[in-house]
């Protein structure tokens, strides 16, 4: 398993990804399959090669071979007074590969890319209360829970909660799998 941030080179495979679980896991993500699908893989290069290029703003992809099956988002507040925070964003990993541990091995690798950027005392995360897989991996990791936001998103009739949590003190987190403890598996 190869985890690295990934570049403008990795914009298709990226693209690819995301429409997927979107379209697999609409109740995980704020923005919709329909929303995504009219960025083309041009958009998405341009962003990387702008938004996604920083130490502190950038995504993590795992690759199986040449295949992109898991990607983690990270992101430093930009505002003076909130740079001290991070979030993470858009985490999935294709269903033939959970419970390997790839999500534990990306979600390290994203804190760990915002402990070498510096200053980084809290990241922050949201996930859907239903997704329990989730809600147990980041817990596991030292995420806690801090609110619970009822209706959150809205769907045709039906809402989706979310709940926020939060690792303060990024610098001192439990120490996740290693990408060579996945590959040994």
């Amino acid at each position: 398993m190869d985890v690295r941030v990934l570049t403008a080179r990795d914009a298709a495979a990226w693209r690819r990804l995301r429409l997927r679980a979107l379209r697999e896991s609409p109740d995980a993500f704020l923005s919709t399959y329909a929303e995504e699908r009219s960025r083309t893989v041009a958009d998405v290069a341009r962003r990387f090669r702008t938004a996604w290029s920083a130490r502190d703003n950038a995504i993590v992809g795992a690759f199986d071979g040449t295949r992109l099956v898991g990607i983690c988002g990270y992101q430093r507040e930009a505002v003076r007074r909130q740079r001290h925070r991070a979030t993470i964003w858009g985490m999935y990993v294709a269903p033939g590969w959970r419970g390997d541990g790839v999500g534990r091995v990306l979600l390290a690798r994203a804190i760990d890319q915002l402990r070498a950027a510096g200053g980084i005392e809290e990241v922050h995360l949201g996930v859907g209360t239903t997704n329990r897989a989730a809600q147990a991996l980041y817990h596991s990791a030292g995420f806690r829970t801090w609110a619970v936001d009822r209706h959150a998103m809205k769907e045709g009739r039906r809402y989706i909660d979310e709940e926020y949590m939060v690792l303060r003190r990024a610098s001192s987190s439990r120490r996740l799998s290693s990408p060579r403890a996945i590959a040994q598996r």
